[in-house]
């Protein structure tokens, strides 16, 4: 990177850093801490909530997925407008008049405590995993451009977020992310304009878009009903819409967005323009992975696309391992060569053609397997193991060889503002059920501004280490953006389960919530444990099902559980 490049990264990260310390004189109570005062617009919270789900694994792994798998993955969002829809309509109304700090502390007032814990920590569970995860992916990028260790990157990362999230509370998370989700937007568009300028002046869009339908990379919609394929219309539809739903509206480190706006028509308004902006931002992050597969098609790709893995064969010595090494690049590169002149066939081909897409699908197809066995081998050699995968480093990659000065630093940046963008508002909701639902009568008396801070600051601080410390342990196989959502799939089914059952039915009380959230679980463990392999959507399904079914069940054992749970719901005091 060249020095006007490092002054927009750092200028970037001074920004943030400054601004959430700004935004401190403004968190004078718990509530603006917690929720920003209850103060936030519709557009604040609806670029928020892009923003934290929009983390640096979705910027950089995904535009990977798309580069391996095409557009498919798209698939997985198709649901989304329609949960955003239903939670418009139901769950938020009642976040809304109950006025809680927490989604917990709603089951709380419909069951009663022991439901109320149990959620905040299956929810602490979830978000302690998934965000090392989300910690991991940026700091893996710095490591690549800075030539450090892995691991201080993630400190550097994780030490950085937790300044401005814990000086500043959610007043600094919602500023941020709406700088953070502007400079995402600025710079994916800068890569997909340098992209399409990267393919040869012959070749376009509409040239890129022929190689990918040849190769199933252009598939926007898979009506196939297989469940063990992972993303078609139908896991979309039977498990998309279920995790979305629990995502949203059941997960704090999204609804704490919510719960932060200033009217129920602001927060609705928020949620209405993440149903009809998520899914196109999706696609054109999957589509700049498109144009990089005709990139490196057509343009001789490196060894790897992992500086610690990319060896030029000369440089390797002659003992077995070399020797096999040295095979397999020398293989990887005829079968690449073979699958280019098969591209440029068929780019010259009539539209009608087949037989040379057939032709260019099966040689792709075998430069890809190539690929991966010059990888295992150079792997070996380097002796960096084969866990590190090129699908998370392929878009880095591009970046710092394809752009101009400047746009790469701006880059760089767009990818740190996506992982503090998930980073800080996942640090945030973890602080706020540990002090509300983990600790509620502590918070209550902590509601002065000192006291307030300080346990808010300190829980900030624990969560931010236990996420540095999963990052560095966490291992790298495949495409940390399927991570991610796999970690999910474990338990948000069962608390989706225990959220319906606490909308459309007063039947299920306490005993009942518990063991729907322990069933819904469990249900995905034994499943996954019998179902090889098990796409991650159909888990949400499986632990949703699982949950309502035996909540439902164990209401009618123990009609003991019914404790008086209309004078519960309508008590806003009850903790």
């Amino acid at each position: 990177m060249s020095l006007l490049d490092w002054a927009i990264f750092f200028a970037f990260l001074g920004w943030v850093i400054l601004d959430g310390i700004r935004r401190s004189r403004k968190s004078d109570s718990v509530e603006d801490l917690f929720l920003a005062g209850r103060s936030a617009p519709w557009w604040v919270m609806g670029l928020s909530i892009m923003a934290t789900q929009a983390s640096a694994i979705t910027m950089v792994t995904t535009t990977g997925q798309g580069w391996i798998d095409g557009v498919r993955f798209a698939q997985f969002y198709y649901a989304l407008p329609l949960a955003m829809l239903i939670l418009a309509f139901t769950l938020l109304p009642l976040y809304h008049r109950e006025r809680v700090f927490t989604v917990y502390e709603f089951l709380g007032k419909r069951f009663g405590t022991k439901t109320r814990v149990l959620s905040a920590v299956v929810f602490l569970v979830l978000r302690g995993l998934s965000v090392g995860i989300v910690l991991l992916a940026p700091s893996v990028i710095l490591s690549a451009v800075l030539g450090l260790r892995t691991e201080l990157t993630i400190v550097v990362m994780g030490l950085i977020a937790v300044i401005y999230t814990s000086v500043g509370g959610m007043r600094a998370v919602l500023s941020t992310d709406v700088k953070q989700m502007s400079v995402m937007v600025v710079g994916l568009v800068v890569a997909f304009v340098y992209a399409l300028k990267a393919l040869p002046e012959d070749v376009g869009m509409a040239g890129a878009i022929q190689l990918a339908e040849a190769t199933d990379r252009w598939i926007f919609a898979d009506w196939r009903f297989d469940p063990k394929e992972k993303y078609t219309i139908w896991s979309s539809l039977l498990g998309g819409t279920l995790l979305f739903l629990s995502y949203f509206g059941c997960d704090q480190s999204q609804a704490q967005r919510l719960l932060s706006g200033k009217s129920l028509r602001h927060e609705q308004g928020a949620l209405l323009f993440n149903a009809f902006a998520k899914v196109p931002f999706q696609i054109l992050i999957l589509t700049i992975g498109v144009l990089l597969f005709a990139v490196f098609t057509l343009r001789e790709p490196p060894a790897s696309f992992v500086p610690e893995v990319s060896q030029e064969s000369a440089s390797l010595s002659n003992g077995s391992e070399e020797e096999r090494a040295t095979a397999a690049l020398a293989e990887a590169r005829i079968r690449w060569e073979l699958a280019r002149d098969a591209a440029q066939n068929l780019l010259r081909s009539p539209p009608e053609s087949t037989s040379h897409s057939a032709e260019f699908r099966s040689a792709s197809q075998r430069a890809f397997s190539a690929r991966a066995d010059a990888q295992r081998a150079l792997a070996a050699v380097n002796g960096v193991g084969t866990s590190v995968k090129e699908v998370n480093y392929v878009f880095p990659y591009f970046i710092l060889h394809n752009l101009p000065r400047g746009f790469i630093g701006l880059l760089i940046a767009a990818i740190f503002a996506a992982a503090l963008s998930s980073i800080d508002s996942e640090l945030n909701a973890m602080a706020t059920v540990l002090l509300r639902d983990l600790r509620p009568r502590e918070s209550r008396r902590e509601s002065g501004n000192t006291h307030g801070k300080r346990g808010f600051r300190g829980a900030i601080c624990l969560f931010g280490g236990l996420a540095a410390w999963f990052a560095l342990t966490v291992d790298q196989e495949g495409s940390l953006v399927e991570a991610v959502n796999q970690v999910g799939s474990w338990f948000y089914g069962a608390l989706l389960g225990v959220f319906v059952l606490a909308v459309v039915t007063r039947r299920v009380g306490e005993v009942g919530a518990v063991a729907a959230i322990c069933a819904g679980i469990l249900s995905v463990v034994i499943a996954e444990w019998r179902i090889d392999p098990l796409p991650f959507l159909y888990k949400n399904t499986i632990g949703t099902v699982s949950a309502i079914a035996v909540g439902w069940a164990v209401s009618w054992l123990y009609p003991a559980s019914l404790q008086s749970l209309t004078d519960r719901f309508g008590d806003s005091s009850a903790d």
